[in-house]
């Protein structure tokens, strides 16, 4: 079995006396170590898959295996496990806390996670080491972003999910995160998703989903994708 595996998947909300279905028996599978794009327009359901994945959400109807286990069975509890285990979420707004240095940010995830990575090393990787002593509003938008994919990376998660890393950001610095997160599934082996409405990205991507009204479109796998520094922005 693939290491994510969505199988029927549907998803409703309740407004009153209506329902929506913001996922409309959704399939497919993501191999392990994957750079995978999920495109699609506003309200195409993609931050709805990302909140299952995440496990931040229930399914109504299918299953959603992760390595091999489907967390749609889960309880509260396990699914609150499972989140503080395996996910790493990346924001489009990086919600840091203003009153903590970038150090202090990444640390928080040692309080979650036992076999947590060192903080120092990771804010390095993200190529920080300069500012861990600073403050968020010390930073740049990028440097920001960078603090955030470190908190993530921290906990050495089994998936990496990025709701729209990029869309704060100008064209330059996002090509940056963009780099620093393809790094990671290319040098790193983890799994990484990104949420997207840039669809110049998937020209990068291992695997391309694309979603329209709360259903799978299309989903191809790039034979031969490109570079980061290799797509014309």
């Amino acid at each position: 079995m693939s290491f994510i595996k969505f199988e029927k998947v549907v998803k409703y909300y309740n407004f009153g006396d209506l329902k929506f279905k913001a996922l409309d028996h959704v399939s497919f599978e993501i191999e392990k170590g994957e750079f995978v794009v999920v495109l699609g327009p506003s309200g195409a359901g993609k931050s709805t898959l990302l909140n299952l994945l995440g496990g931040m959400d229930y399914a109504s109807e299918g299953s959603i295996y992760i390595d091999h286990e489907d967390i749609t069975k889960y309880t509260e509890r396990a699914l609150t496990t499972y989140r503080k285990d395996s996910i790493g979420f990346v924001f489009q707004f990086y919600n840091l806390i203003p009153g903590l240095t970038a150090y202090e940010n990444v640390s928080l995830t040692r309080a979650l996670k036992k076999d947590a990575l060192d903080p120092k090393e990771t804010l390095t990787m993200v190529g920080l080491s300069e500012h861990i002593n600073k403050f968020p509003s010390q930073l740049s938008g990028g440097e920001q972003q960078r603090v955030s994919i470190a908190r993530a990376i921290c906990k050495n998660p089994k998936l990496l999910l990025c709701d729209e890393p990029t869309g704060a950001l100008d064209t330059e610095t996002g090509t940056k995160i963009l780099s620093l997160l393809h790094g990671l599934s290319k040098n790193d082996g983890h799994t990484v998703l990104v949420v997207t409405h840039n669809s110049q990205i998937a020209a990068i991507a291992d695997r391309v989903i694309k979603m329209r009204n709360g259903k799978i479109a299309h989903v191809s796998v790039n034979q031969s994708p490109l570079k980061v520094e290799e797509v014309v922005w």
